[in-house]
């Protein structure tokens, strides 16, 4: 997905965080502005599909956090 206007798709993305995998949704968007969404318990960042598509003058982020979707949760304990 460019970044040269709104689609109303998602790309799924990763990163790291210390020695635990992360994940989010871009909805892409043109703006500077950025909006990160997130979710409260039992959900992930696909809650947001909906929503997202209200922000079209925003560039948004929905994240899954740790132990929700896709990311992962961290077993140490810690």
């Amino acid at each position: 997905m460019s970044n040269t206007g709104y689609n109303s798709s998602a790309i799924r993305k990763f990163f790291y965080v210390g020695n635990l995998w992360l994940s989010y949704l871009d909805y892409g968007g043109d703006s500077e502005r950025v909006l990160v969404m997130l979710h409260g318990y039992m959900a992930n960042a696909r809650s947001f599909s909906e929503l997202a598509v209200c922000f079209k003058d925003w560039r948004v982020i929905a994240m899954d956090q740790r132990g929700h979707g896709r990311s992962g949760r961290l077993l140490s304990g810690c």
